[in-house]
């Protein structure tokens, strides 16, 4: 474009404008220069996956508005018509909190006992890596119920097997950002949720959890023959929930339950976990991560974890998340004894 040209529009001063944008067209470019052409590119709008663009201000030439931001880790210019308002939160629930007090069928001391004498024994993390046998006041910390309230130990209670109907883009934007394996993965949270009737907030705390913040190897995908060895030549299943992963061979075990469930995919794993989940706990009554630890209804058996910590652990993650969306849990069940 000559000089000259630009006489033949009308361009404002920038002006100061601090506001933030969703895309709505992600096939256009941020540019160097607000009227700029091909050369001007800096980078396609659908390479900054649900960033949103932070504007600082604005300039208008002719009929056209653009502005001047931040999008990702590069600043530049996108004209108004390319933006949206972005992604609401999800409204604060109105509805007020309920609890669900359930008796324990045994004595804490009964409970604590069966804990201890179980072949599998609960495990504790060490300080600086590794696991050890928990001791009896590790194990009773985390089953007595008596102090655990308020903060993250109320998570550790929270109804998990209702759907939230938090949309796939508000949840890769809060909570799958800058998650390895499970970055962007929403729309297959949603759909397992949907599916399955788990709540989709529960499922991610418990991926990333599991996974290492999607880093792990098992949720990377493991490559197994067909006789279910290890293979660099064979076909990557994947696990996002630990599910099979026993302590004495985790890896192995994890990507061999799921190559018996065809998860070939990181979609097919989370969607496929979350049906175990619900069906192997969720219909047996453990509907709360405190009940998948520790199975009040029928202690030692389809527990889900060895770890003493698990379920604060989850509910530390659960709890922060559901911070990020602005919302609180509702319902809620505790086992007394």
């Amino acid at each position: 474009m000559k000089s000259s040209s630009l006489r033949l529009f009308n361009i404002s001063n920038p002006i100061s404008h601090k506001k933030d944008y969703g895309i709505l067209y992600n096939k256009h470019h941020l540019l160097t220069d607000p009227f700029g052409t091909v050369n001007q590119r800096i980078k396609r709008l659908d390479k900054y996956g649900n960033s949103l663009f932070k504007s600082q201000h604005k300039i208008t030439l002719g009929a056209h508005t653009y502005y001047y931001g931040k999008i990702g880790n590069d600043y530049g210019w996108l004209e108004k018509n390319k933006l949206t308002s972005p992604p609401s939160k999800p409204k604060p629930p109105t509805n007020p909190i309920k609890t669900t007090n359930v008796k324990y069928g045994i004595s804490l001391n009964k409970a604590l006992n069966i804990q201890m004498n179980l072949g599998a024994k609960p495990q504790a993390w060490v300080s600086g890596g590794g696991w050890r046998n928990a001791t009896r006041s590790e194990v009773r910390n985390f089953l007595d119920t008596s102090h655990q309230k308020g903060g993250t130990w109320d998570y550790t209670f929270l109804n998990l097997d209702q759907r939230q109907g938090i949309s796939a883009s508000v949840l890769n934007r809060l909570l799958l950002s800058n998650r390895g394996i499970l970055t962007n993965q929403g729309n297959a949270f949603s759909r397992a949720a949907s599916t399955h009737g788990v709540n989709e907030v529960y499922l991610i705390s418990h991926a990333v959890l599991e996974t290492g913040h999607g880093s792990s190897q098992l949720a990377q995908g493991v490559r197994l023959d067909s006789n279910g060895n290890i293979s660099n030549s064979g076909k990557k299943y994947y696990n996002m929930y630990g599910i099979g992963a026993v302590d004495h061979n985790a890896l192995l075990g994890g990507a061999r339950y799921a190559q018996r469930m065809g998860w070939d995919t990181p979609e097919k794993a989370i969607i496929g976990g979350a049906g175990f989940v619900s069906q192997n706990y969720f219909n047996r009554g453990q509907n709360t991560l405190y009940a998948m630890r520790w199975n009040p209804r029928n202690p030692g058996t389809y527990q889900y974890a060895t770890d003493v910590n698990w379920a604060y652990a989850t509910a530390r993650n659960l709890e922060s998340y559901y911070k990020a969306l602005g919302v609180t849990g509702r319902y809620f069940t505790r086992y007394i004894f």
